[in-house]
């Protein structure tokens, strides 16, 4: 019975430690102290999810993410506190947009307040940004925009 009454105490030490270490006395930020608070974010690199239409391309995977990161090189994107933001694309310029957190892990983006983008599965840590999303990338062999899946990641 001792035995028992040890084994079961020592059980209960395990538990209430492993429970003590997952309680975080820091406060958890939301998503849009998150975005903000991280912010101007730098574009780190693209990782293609799938090809969603190719037409009569021959773009492969490897294409198309050293398409993309070359394209976004230097991209920095801004979040402001008041819902407002920019992304800068060196040689292109920089575009404003109004932008919020809709269903949890949306991002929407509006451009000149009609034009609207929703980016599904928006990641953010307090270093790392991953917006998941539709892209295009033009293959010049046969005059075709690639559409494809993948994920952007700023630091």
């Amino acid at each position: 019975m001792k035995k028992q009454n040890l084994l079961l105490a020592i059980i209960i030490g395990f538990l209430s430690l492993a429970c003590s270490s997952d309680n975080n006395d820091e406060p958890q930020l939301s998503i849009k102290d998150l975005l903000t608070q991280g912010s101007p974010w730098t574009f780190n690199h693209y990782e293609m999810i799938n090809i969603i239409d190719a037409g009569s391309s021959n773009f492969t995977q490897t294409d198309i993410q050293n398409d993309v990161n070359s394209r976004e090189n230097g991209t920095v994107i801004t979040f402001n506190q008041n819902g407002t933001g920019s992304v800068f694309i060196p040689n292109e310029g920089t575009d404003n947009w109004d932008w919020e957190i809709i269903n949890g892990n949306q991002l929407k983006l509006t451009f000149d307040g009609i034009n609207s983008d929703i980016l599904e599965n928006l990641n953010v840590s307090s270093n790392q940004l991953i917006i998941e999303t539709e892209s295009v990338s033009y293959d010049e062999d046969v005059q075709y925009e690639v559409l494809h899946n993948g994920k952007y990641y700023y630091e």
